[in-house]
């Protein structure tokens, strides 16, 4: 009894070998493993089909040591591989007749297995020459198997002539461009891009006629139904066996790169806010490298943000010990709770080594409670020291002159009240001395009173002439208003 034709599995790990095998039991195929390690070897028995399960990075190199063996040239290959454009063109132009993509549907294996063996038959039937045209036909065929496997692709695929003329387009292609069939079939390539754009199109046709298929092309799609451009990533590569042909597959980005730029700008912004601040703000990651350093925290040191960026850490800006006391703050829950730590006044120094007052306040940043980076807001207190101390000199002042104003008219007052009452004493003391005779003590006593009322007299003018605070030592540490010098 004949055996059974042979699957040939290249590099598939033991848990896809044993999902492989469970997938072919309902057809008539034997799998067979091999590493592609062993390519080297010549591979005795011809196989049905290879099936390529291998990493994405071997793929080229591996199917090209397929296709070099020459009693496997005629083997179709079918490749596995992920959705990218890049690996799909990359399994095209290196000898894969199919690509079938990650995760693999068992009904989508086997219809694609069989498809190439019938096309192997197919090939066996008729010359290689017939053959060649019938599957550049085929593969450009709506109903073709070609067609088949490029349908559920979230890729827009299509294939080109080497002049640029769309031959055939999946749905996801007609969905990106907002072109039905009717409208790309025949149509040009370097037509659905936008003006701009064109001439850069224009080159990559012109490539194709030298062999070259450029890779992760960014372009802008301006045609068909879509009122706004749709920008898209796309790579190119020969199709294999058909000379004239190239595959385009391309993936819609318009979304991603409208996220990058409002992200851009985001970032732009909270850029602009933080080299804005009046405050010093720095940020360290993990390992308390600096990787923030805005322009007031440059002003502050003195440094450039090129001198600290990835070169200092964060605890070489402050004096020595002073970072081991931050860091023991950050994880107290004295200033605000752990991971926080509210204002507190401190001295750092430039690069002068001229001191610095700051009040400085930080916080860790975490994410699902891992400690991934430190931030820190320097806020310059001299500015704001010598606006408190011209204050604290200015309250001087007004103290001391509301006090002048307030014995001015203290002692203005007093001399009022004061005149009165002695003017009184001044006069019976006189009546008194000219009415008692002369050298007798009554006599005497009305002289003494007579005189120190005229003493006090000149006192009370001294006070009503007060116009300043002078004061001078009395008794022990006691000071006393002087006189003399606070009404000159």
């Amino acid at each position: 009894m004949p055996s059974s034709p042979t699957l040939l599995i290249v590099d598939a790990d033991v848990a896809m070998r044993a999902c492989l095998t469970s997938m072919v039991q309902s057809i008539d195929l034997e799998p067979s493993f091999i590493r592609s390690c062993s390519l080297s070897k010549k591979i005795c028995k011809e196989p049905a089909v290879i099936l390529f399960a291998g990493a994405a990075s071997k793929s080229r190199e591996c199917l090209q040591r397929l296709r070099n063996q020459e009693h496997l040239s005629d083997v179709p290959i079918l490749a596995l591989c992920s959705e990218t454009p890049e690996e799909i063109a990359n399994a095209f132009s290196a000898g894969a007749n199919d690509v079938l993509t990650l995760p693999v549907r068992s009904g989508e294996l086997l219809a694609r297995i069989q498809a190439q063996m019938a096309l192997k038959r197919h090939h066996r039937r008729d010359s290689s020459n017939a053959y060649r045209s019938y599957e550049s036909e085929l593969r450009i065929s709506p109903g073709s198997c070609y067609a088949h496997m490029v349908t559920s692709s979230s890729f827009g695929i299509t294939v080109v002539s080497h002049s640029g003329v769309l031959l055939f387009a999946n749905p996801r292609a007609h969905q990106i461009t907002g072109c039905n069939k009717k409208q790309l079939a025949g149509s040009s390539l370097v037509e659905l891009f936008k003006e701009s754009e064109r001439e850069p199109a224009r080159q990559i046709v012109a490539g194709f006629m030298k062999d070259r298929y450029p890779q992760n092309v960014e372009l802008t799609l301006t045609s068909g139904e879509n009122s706004d451009p749709r920008v898209v990533v796309g790579s190119f590569a020969p199709v294999t066996g058909s000379e004239p042909y190239v595959l385009f597959s391309f993936q819609d980005v318009t979304e991603k790169r409208q996220t990058e730029n409002e992200l851009r700008k985001a970032r732009d912004f909270l850029a602009s806010l933080i080299d804005a601040s009046l405050e010093g703000i720095v940020a360290a990651d993990v390992d308390d490298t600096i990787v923030l350093f805005n322009k007031s925290a440059e002003r502050i040191y003195g440094l450039s943000a090129d001198e600290v960026l990835g070169k200092r850490r964060f605890k070489s800006l402050f004096p020595k010990g002073e970072a081991e006391h931050v860091r023991a703050l950050l994880h107290s829950e004295e200033q605000g709770g752990i991971g926080r730590m509210g204002p507190v006044r401190i001295d750092i120094f430039d690069r002068h080594s001229q001191r610095i007052p700051i009040s400085f306040s930080a916080a860790l940043i975490y994410d699902e409670g891992v400690e991934l980076a430190s931030f820190g807001i320097f806020t310059d207190l001299r500015e704001q020291m010598v606006i408190e101390e011209r204050l604290a000199q200015a309250q001087e002042k007004l103290a001391l002159s509301e006090k002048q104003i307030l014995i001015a008219e203290l002692a203005g007052t007093a001399a009022h009240e004061l005149n009165q009452p002695l003017t009184s004493v001044l006069a019976y003391a006189e009546l008194l001395t000219r009415r008692l005779s002369c050298g007798s003590p009554e006599h005497n006593a009305a002289a003494v009173v007579a005189s120190e009322a005229n003493r006090m007299s000149e006192i009370i003018k001294k006070i009503g002439k007060i116009t300043t605070y002078e004061t001078k030592s009395y008794v022990g540490e006691q000071r006393i208003l002087d006189l003399e010098k606070a009404s000159e």
